[in-house]
């Protein structure tokens, strides 16, 4: 078993910091997708330009996380936005008191391929949330 595997879905946090989405099972240590753009969207189609394998991971999460909204196949997520941390900052989704700057907004879609959108204003992520859906 990987380390990794011990840990359950729900245990992991998403989160946004400097350029990166995070899937994280602990403070430092996870995956991430370089994601310098937050207007790009991902996809698990192997066959698109925005393809990234832990799409897969991030829609697994998705299935025990608690959405803010959700729609048929489509959950719309608010994931916390950390700026540059010092060396002994802890986040406060691990019990520590370094909070997050911002918030952003991403949207999973579960289809044939699974696309996950990212939105900065929560209003445009609900309206996409119901344009898709």
């Amino acid at each position: 078993m990987k380390f990794k595997e011990i840990f359950t879905e729900s245990q992991k946090h998403v989160y946004y910091q400097e350029g990166e989405i995070w899937l994280s099972y602990g403070q430092g240590s996870g995956q991430t997708i370089q994601l310098p753009n937050v207007k790009k969207y991902l996809t698990s189609d192997k066959n698109d330009k925005n393809y990234d394998s832990l799409v897969k991971d991030i829609e697994k999460w998705s299935d025990s996380a608690k959405p803010i909204k959700q729609k048929s196949n489509v959950k719309l997520f608010e994931i916390p936005v950390y700026g540059r941390s010092n060396m002994g900052d802890k986040f406060d989704i691990w019990g520590g008191d370094f909070k997050p700057k911002d918030k952003m907004y991403m949207v999973v879609t579960k289809d044939k391929n699974t696309i996950i959108n990212f939105f900065t204003n929560k209003n445009e992520a609900l309206n996409w949330v119901k344009s898709i859906s």
